[in-house]
């Protein structure tokens, strides 16, 4: 079937695969940053270890009062810095990157679970740091093990296009010598 194809068409079909995986990319760099400027629902307890609904939490966080914070939230949000997105306004002052190896081994450190950190400016609290994927390396990786194998088939379908039209020649050329 791939016998078909020019070689034009399958080059001109693989640019157009390749622009529409970068059009994409750059889409979805555009969408993901917008993700990142909002914060994320907050998930605290209440002094039981029960979840809060999330209407609940919106509930004491929209109220303005200290006093009728519960006091499980307003311990959380004001004994760790660590957390600050989750109750104030913050800014990512440099996307997701990769830790050392000392990072990764720390106890208490965000690279300990997917070995990336981003960089937060909240608020009120200031320069804090969180744990987050980081996706593009593996997709990238991905691309170029595409892009390789791609060549590598271009170049075997040639190949068998050049071997099955040498055998359709000999065949014709046998039943011209044959007389038929």
């Amino acid at each position: 079937m791939i016998e078909i194809f020019s070689s034009r068409k399958m080059i001109g079909t693989t640019i157009g695969l390749i622009v529409v995986c970068l059009v994409i990319i750059i889409l979805e760099g555009i969408m993901t940053d917008d993700e990142n400027s909002k914060q994320p629902a907050p998930q605290p307890e209440n002094n039981n270890g029960i979840h809060l609904m999330e209407h609940d939490v919106h509930a004491v966080l929209d109220t303005p009062k200290q006093e009728n914070r519960t006091p499980a939230l307003s311990d959380k949000a004001s004994k760790t810095k660590d957390k600050c997105w989750l109750d104030e306004e913050f800014k990512v002052s440099k996307a997701c990157f990769r830790c050392s190896e000392f990072e990764r081994k720390g106890a208490k450190s965000p690279c300990r679970e997917t070995g990336f950190k981003e960089e937060l400016r909240c608020d009120k609290t200031g320069l804090t740091f969180r744990s987050c994927e980081f996706s593009s390396s593996r997709f990238w990786t991905f691309e170029l093990w595409m892009v390789a194998l791609s060549v590598i088939f271009y170049y075997v379908t040639n190949i068998r296009k050049d071997s099955l039209q040498s055998k359709m020649i000999d065949k014709i050329n046998k039943q011209i010598a044959s007389g038929v």
